[in-house]
């Protein structure tokens, strides 16, 4: 995120003006004695669209320097040479903590926003180059020569006019074009996770976040999603995200499928096949027969009480009804009276009370 209040920094984007005094040109990459304050610098000079500065021309730069500087936007600094010691030129610091940046009209147009731009202009290009990371009032209080109050009116308006979103219920914002990009992001990679896994219902949240940047934080995420729902695009169901107009689509054959897998279940009541066994007692591939599994998981068909003992919804709630019937005789119940019940092994009756219990239906 942008700096705090005072941070050192090694590059500064100015206006420099070159005197018409100066011996001789100033060339890209020289390098000079930057002044400012009572510090004395040494630093490299990058012009963004040209390779010299003529005594009397200005142009932008970027000061690269060799030791920490602390400065603020809007503060006066002077360049002397290098070697022989004459000052040069001097001008306006523009940004205390810039990235590199391309060598481009753009860069330029940027600066000149920089110099002559509204505050609410220069704040604006604050939020674009903060990236999908949130900006604060007080970030940009340490980059501008500007009181605070006027930075967070500033931010309001902007809030306002729709340039900047607001990020939680803190004074933090993001870009609205970087917000719009994330967006669309999202409807890209669910499209993407759709077309590469038709039978599943959506994609597990965590999974989605990890694909997009890495400094995106978790509220702004959640933001995203909350703002997406609400417009209809996507929808978030539990812990998975899907596209809104999403839906598992099954061919004759794997209906038949899930159908006999469903059977199977079903017909096993209180002792369930593993996972393995119901894929052979189908009779069909384990490739074409898993995603079915998991498409019954999804539907909520079957039931996952353990990792590989999955019941049929009927079956778990004759579990569930039979159990609370005991409970309201008994007040209490153990492992073994779930096996009496049921007639089943541990294997099964330990999972159950386990599910239940986290289920708070034997609490």
């Amino acid at each position: 995120c942008a700096p705090n209040l005072l941070t050192p920094t090694y590059m500064i984007d100015a206006a420099l003006t070159l005197t018409p005094k100066a011996d001789r040109p100033l060339e890209y990459r020289s390098r000079v004695r930057f002044h400012h304050g009572t510090s004395e610098i040494l630093a490299r000079v990058v012009f963004f669209d040209r390779e010299e500065l003529l005594p009397g021309e200005s142009a932008y730069a970027q000061f690269r320097m060799e030791t920490p500087l602390i400065a603020l936007a809007r503060d006066r600094y002077i360049i002397r040479r290098y070697s022989p010691v004459t000052t040069i030129g001097g001008g306006e610091i523009l940004r205390a903590h810039p990235q590199k940046h391309k060598r481009s009209a753009a860069t330029v147009e940027r600066m000149a926003i920089l110099e002559r731009g509204t505050l609410d202009a220069v704040l604006s290009l604050y939020a674009e180059d903060a990236g999908v990371v949130p900006l604060a009032a007080k970030d940009v209080t340490g980059m501008l020569a500007v009181a605070p109050a006027s930075i967070q009116e500033g931010l309001r308006r902007l809030i306002a006019q729709g340039a900047l979103i607001r990020v939680g219920q803190e004074d933090e914002v993001i870009h609205a074009e970087h917000y719009r990009q994330m967006g669309e992001r999202i409807g890209e990679l669910l499209t993407e996770f759709h077309a590469q896994f038709p039978l599943k219902t959506g994609i597990a949240k965590e999974e989605l976040r990890k694909k997009l940047p890495a400094e995106l934080p978790p509220k702004l995420f959640q933001r995203l999603l909350d703002d997406l729902q609400g417009q209809g695009v996507i929808a978030v169901e539990q812990n998975l995200v899907r596209k809104q107009a999403h839906r598992i689509r099954l061919s004759q054959k794997q209906e038949q499928i899930k159908q006999a897998l469903e059977d199977i279940y079903r017909r096993a009541r209180f002792q369930p096949p593993s996972r393995k066994e119901a894929l052979q007692q189908a009779g069909v591939p384990e490739k074409d027969s898993e995603p079915l599994l998991n498409v019954l998981l999804a539907e909520k068909t079957l039931i996952k009480v353990e990792e590989d003992i999955l019941y049929h919804r009927e079956a778990l709630a004759r579990i569930i009804a039979a159990m609370k019937e005991y409970l309201t005789q008994h007040q209490e119940i153990s492992i073994g009276d779930v096996k009496q019940l049921f007639d089943i092994s541990r294997k099964y009756s330990v999972p159950i009370m386990a599910y239940l219990d986290a289920e708070n239906i034997t609490v």
